[in-house]
């Protein structure tokens, strides 16, 4: 029987310098692009990354074994359901249970043309859940932008934010 995960094909993560398809929360993060990679990271790229590790998963080692979300007879996605957006690794605290104070801004894309690129080519859901994080997001240079042009064309967000900006 064929083994799927709800991530691969139905969720990505835009962070500060990486894009993964999930958190893996057993195996960590499934890294497919980065930023110096020297590749551009486009629809298509994502859709190869995507087919390339549902493929994987069905061999006897697969990419994501030990992942309590590799399931046998899950379907597979073919469009995103949850977008994660952390475009940067900054918080204006220190909280102490909290890593993400790293003493400046650093951001090193802009995740909104990616995002409409997704959006025009047909692969993000109409109730998809564009989710906030990485430290304050409302710090981001992007954040506003991206923010209201989401809010326009109707997707939830949740922004994970500590509420002080």
């Amino acid at each position: 029987m064929k083994k799927s995960c709800y991530a691969i094909g139905g969720r990505i993560n835009f962070n500060e310098d990486t894009v993964s398809l999930c958190h893996g929360m057993d195996i960590g993060d499934k890294i497919i692009w980065k930023y110096d990679s020297g590749e551009e990271f486009t629809p298509q790229y994502y859709l190869d990354k995507v087919k390339e590790f549902n493929q994987k998963n069905q061999t006897l080692c697969p990419e994501c074994g030990g992942c309590s979300n590799l399931i046998e007879g899950e379907e597979e996605k073919n469009k995103l359901e949850i977008i994660t957006i952390n475009p940067m690794n900054y918080c204006q605290n220190r909280c102490v249970y909290c890593g993400n104070f790293r003493g400046e801004i650093k951001e090193l894309y802009n995740p909104l043309p990616i995002i409409k690129e997704f959006i025009d080519e047909g692969l993000v859901a109409d109730n998809c859940l564009f989710d906030w994080g990485g430290g304050e997001p409302t710090l981001s240079h992007y954040f506003e932008e991206t923010f209201l042009f989401l809010l326009e064309q109707g997707y939830m967000q949740r922004v994970n934010t500590n509420a002080v900006k």
